[in-house]
C-alpha cells in the first residue's frame, strides 16, 4: 500500500482517469514480461525488439491515449511473434 492510499480519507474513491492509468501499466507490465520470457527462450526477433522499443523508447513521450495505443501495437507484435511459433 503506498502512502497515497494510506493517506486518503475513507469514502474517497479513484477516479475513472487513475484506474483507466493503473490498467494501462498493467498492460505494459505484462508485456514486457511476455517479451522477457520469449526473449529467455531465444526465440526473439525483430517483433520483440520492435515490441520493446515500442514500450520503452516511445513510452516516456507518449500522453495515456498514445500509450493505449503503443500497448495496442505491441500486443499484435507479440501475437505476430507467437503465430511464428513461439511459445514461452
Amino acid at each position: 500500500m503506498s502512502r497515497r492510499q494510506r493517506r486518503a480519507p475513507k469514502g474517497k474513491t479513484v477516479s475513472p482517469a487513475r484506474r483507466q492509468a493503473a490498467a494501462v501499466i498493467d498492460k505494459r507490465e505484462r508485456l514486457v514480461a511476455e517479451i522477457a520470457a520469449i526473449r529467455k527462450l531465444g526465440h526473439g526477433s525483430e517483433l520483440t525488439v520492435k515490441a520493446e522499443r515500442l514500450l520503452t523508447r516511445w513510452w516516456a513521450r507518449a500522453n495515456w491515449e498514445a500509450r493505449e495505443r503503443l500497448i495496442s501495437a505491441a500486443e499484435w507484435l507479440v501475437r505476430l511473434e507467437y503465430n511464428r511459433g513461439v511459445h514461452p
